[in-house]
């Protein structure tokens, strides 16, 4: 009778780790899902941007860490929303200096990211013209400096 009763609760025990397993495996696979699915609604949005973007004038800036992340990782809490701040200049343009670290994507694109991480802000081609203007100031100093020397 012993022997009995302790199968049963081991038999228990198991089907229990068993149902927590195969939990797992559907939340895992819903995100999977999920990534494809956003995978699959912004591939083209993206393509549709990726060289031709530059002559878009309605196209948008993203940190280009932040746009690997969100096409790499699962969960929307591990990519975080869009971080726009970090490429924006003192005047809330986008940062000609940052260029480098910076992607153009689609306005579809933008509003897909955004609807399904949130952040911002939103920032267009234009730039900045303050500070190309000051760049500019700069680099022709800097060139005269090194003519003199």
């Amino acid at each position: 009778q012993a022997v009995l009763s302790a199968l049963r609760e081991a038999n228990a025990a198991l089907r229990a780790r068993a149902r927590q397993y195969d939990d797992d495996v559907a939340a895992v696979e819903a995100k999977v899902r999920s990534r494809d699915e956003y995978l699959a609604a912004l591939s083209p949005l993206l393509q549709a941007a990726s060289p031709a973007a530059r002559s878009l004038p309605d196209a948008r800036w993203v940190p280009a860490s932040w746009l690997r992340s969100s096409l790499a990782l699962l969960r929307e809490a591990e990519v975080g929303p869009v971080p726009n701040g970090e490429i924006r200049c003192e005047h809330g343009k986008a940062d000609p200096a940052k260029l480098g670290e910076m992607r153009l994507v689609s306005p579809a694109a933008w509003r897909r990211m955004v609807e399904r991480f949130g952040g911002g802000p939103e920032l267009d081609t234009a730039g900045c013209a303050v500070c190309v203007r000051a760049a500019l100031r700069t680099r022709r100093t800097a060139d005269r400096t090194a003519q003199l020397k």
